[in-house]
């Protein structure tokens, strides 16, 4: 498998129907991709659609016995997957027509020192959780539209539970060494796109 695509979700089946909308499309038999939700113990009706919305587009449901957050969430998704990389979205990203295949071609061609790719991502909402989550020119690294090397990640124990938003630098401190570069795809390669929260 090369590629990995975790998204975790809490109680926002629309949110993950338009992401998968968007996503699944794209993701065709013979690309060396799967998707796997992590519902991280959304009420039972919520977790009931969810798990439909899964099965009718073709996306692997894993749901967790506790509420724990993203972070932990993402580490489910991250034991649970097969890929060399993994992409981590949200579930209120929706990303362009184009996403997959470009991220395939990029992954291909990146350098052996690339440890991980970040992407644009443009908010629609105009208050202060909007711009936070907004990365137009790099450097952020935001856990909503990454893509890193399965191995590395697993092998500093993932994703830190305690912080809300997990920035790559952070992961690259947590033992006092720096792994790798994190390359950022230019303006008008990929985008993820939040909605209005």
């Amino acid at each position: 498998m090369f590629l990995s695509i975790v998204i975790p979700t809490y109680n926002r089946c629309a949110f993950l129907k338009e992401c998968l909308g968007a996503l699944m499309p794209q993701i065709v038999d013979g690309l060396d991709t799967e998707v796997l939700i992590v519902d991280d113990n959304s009420k039972p009706a919520i977790a009931r659609e969810n798990e439909a919305i899964c099965q009718e587009s073709g996306a692997r449901y894993v749901v967790v016995k506790t509420n724990r957050g993203a972070a932990a969430a993402r580490n489910t998704g991250i034991a649970g997957s097969k890929g060399e990389w993994v992409a981590f979205l949200d579930d209120d990203v929706c990303v362009t027509a184009d996403w997959h295949a470009r991220c395939q071609k990029v992954l291909h061609g990146l350098p052996a020192n690339v440890i991980g790719v970040e992407g644009k991502v443009v908010a629609f909402g105009s208050g202060l959780w909007d711009k936070e989550v907004e990365n137009v020119n790099g450097g952020l690294y935001l856990s909503c539209h990454m893509i890193l090397k399965r191995d590395l990640v697993q092998s500093i124990g993932g994703f830190d539970e305690n912080r809300a938003i997990l920035r790559v630098k952070t992961m690259n401190s947590r033992h006092g060494r720096c792994y790798g570069e994190i390359s950022y795809l230019s303006p008008g390669f990929v985008y993820a796109i939040f909605h209005a929260r």
